[in-house]
């Protein structure tokens, strides 16, 4: 079998293109797949292109839905600690307020990065992105974008941010009672849904998407 026969054994029948595996540099006949389907390399197993179910419904629901949760974990209170006959609640721009306050400038600024606007970045251009396709049009926007969301994708650290606090959170019960709040509740739903946008956001697949829409 020539390297142009050969494809992933979970791509479906129809309209075909070339590809480069990244991991193997092998060129693969991939063809269009079905939804939930994905095509992988024949020699290396790695992901080449995969179909996510609904189409482009679903990462555009999920960036909806992260944004909306992402605005009530700033809108109330994080979580509060009381303890030696004292009180205090933070927010989440609260505890970027109070590193930078304690002197640790850089690490401020990195948090409020990696976990407040590029999120954000990220979630609003995914938005701006899908809702023309969504309408079945080829906006000319889509490429700068497109760039925007997988070049920023890799840097927000949604997941590690909420595991440092899990990890922190540990530590603190033992001194002080620690109540979580509305906020910490709609955070960790919106890491669990931005992870969920990430995770159906496929490079390939939008492009050729984008490519079969007529521009009107």
């Amino acid at each position: 079998m020539s390297i142009l026969e050969e494809s992933s054994q979970d791509a479906s029948g129809g309209e075909s293109e070339l590809m480069a595996c990244h991991q193997c540099d092998l060129l693969v006949e991939v063809a269009e797949l079905e939804e939930g389907s994905k095509a992988l390399c024949p020699r290396c197993s790695h992901k080449l292109q995969a179909s996510p179910r609904g189409g482009v419904s679903r990462p555009l629901g999920l960036s909806i839905a992260a944004l909306g949760l992402f605005g009530l974990s700033n809108a109330f209170p994080f979580m509060s600690f009381k303890g030696a006959g004292q009180e205090q609640m933070i927010t989440l721009c609260h505890n970027v307020m109070e590193l930078y306050r304690h002197d640790s400038e850089l690490l401020a600024l990195t948090v409020f990065g990696l976990v407040v606007v590029l999120p954000c970045l990220y979630l609003v251009a995914t938005i701006l992105m899908l809702i023309p396709m969504r309408k079945g049009r080829r906006h000319p926007a889509f490429p700068g974008l497109a760039k925007i969301v997988f070049g920023v994708g890799p840097w927000a650290m949604v997941d590690v941010f909420l595991l440092g606090v899990l990890v922190s959170l540990t530590k603190i019960a033992s001194m002080a009672k620690v109540e979580l709040g509305l906020s910490f509740i709609a955070f960790v739903l919106f890491a669990a849904a931005f992870s969920m946008v990430v995770s159906s956001m496929d490079k390939e697949w939008l492009w050729r998407e984008w490519e079969r829409l007529e521009t009107k």
